[in-house]
């Protein structure tokens, strides 16, 4: 079990989760970005876990979850 916080290095800023121009939920391109949300190299701190991803504070200064995929241990 981890211990939290720890920090992780962001490797992607790729997007999980993606909307069509109406608002419907559609795949993500490998062309969308999370814009804003994380900066790639830059270190965070996982708060925690939830539903297999990682809780973080990002660059909005909000918590969030987000694919352990897109970070690496420090």
């Amino acid at each position: 079990m981890a211990t939290y916080p720890f920090d992780v290095i962001c490797v992607s800023d790729r997007a999980y989760l993606a909307s069509d121009a109406e608002g419907r939920p559609k795949k993500p391109s490998p062309h969308d970005r999370l814009k804003g949300s994380l900066t790639v190299g830059r270190t965070y701190q996982v708060l925690g876990e939830r539903l297999g991803m990682y809780s973080i504070i990002d660059d909005t200064g909000e918590r969030y979850l987000y694919p352990k995929d897109r970070f690496r241990a420090v």
